[in-house]
């Protein structure tokens, strides 16, 4: 298994050293492979069919610098510059929250809730992802 100072030669040892680093810190391992199709610009049905795949050089040392961040504590959704959210992607910057898998929980249950034409107010709550995902889901 690589560590994060080794350069991964295969996606699968690519994905296992990311699934690793995210579980040693406490977070979830399956973010591996947002972090993977971000660096492979290939979707993540892709990355778990192919596991022998060879890692170009250049790909192999993104993965390696990332897993070195990784391991200094940053996110995955800011390494990437975003984050899967419901059935969009949110664009991040260091100074923005990333939405937790909590929130999408908070804004499906306030759907369930919502009748039709219904205003909102998001005041407070961080960097505007619950509004912005009420208003994706419900345009009106």
């Amino acid at each position: 298994m690589p560590t994060a100072a080794e350069r991964p030669e295969t996606v699968g040892a690519g994905l296992a050293a990311a699934r690793d680093a995210l579980a040693s810190r406490g977070d979830e391992p399956a973010a591996a492979l947002w972090l993977w199709s971000r660096i492979l610009a290939r979707p993540p049905a892709w990355l778990l069919a192919h596991p022998e795949a060879p890692l170009a050089d250049g790909a192999a040392e993104r993965g390696r610098r990332l897993l070195e961040r990784l391991a200094e504590g940053h996110s995955v959704a800011h390494l990437c510059g975003g984050a899967p959210f419901l059935d969009f992607e949110l664009r991040l910057t260091p100074r923005t929250l990333a939405p937790r898998a909590d929130t999408e929980t908070l804004v499906e249950a306030a759907l369930d809730g919502l009748p039709r034409r219904a205003r909102a107010l998001d005041w407070g709550a961080g960097a505007g992802t619950l509004a912005l995902a009420l208003a994706w889901a419900r345009p009106d």
